[in-house]
């Protein structure tokens, strides 16, 4: 909902490495489930106003 940054991302596979990925797939749907999302597109933008302080 807020969003991870592309230098994030770079920065964990950087000291995780592939392992990363699937642990992120699965996390990722994780939350999403929790959130009542169904689809990453669903809560894209979904916490903005929040974040930009209103």
């Amino acid at each position: 909902q807020a969003g991870a940054s592309l230098v994030q991302l770079y920065t964990s596979f950087a000291f995780q490495g592939p392992a990363l990925i699937p642990r992120l797939k699965a996390e990722l749907a994780a939350a999403l489930r929790e959130a009542g999302f169904s689809r990453v597109e669903d809560a894209v933008g979904t916490a903005a106003m929040r974040f930009a302080g209103q």
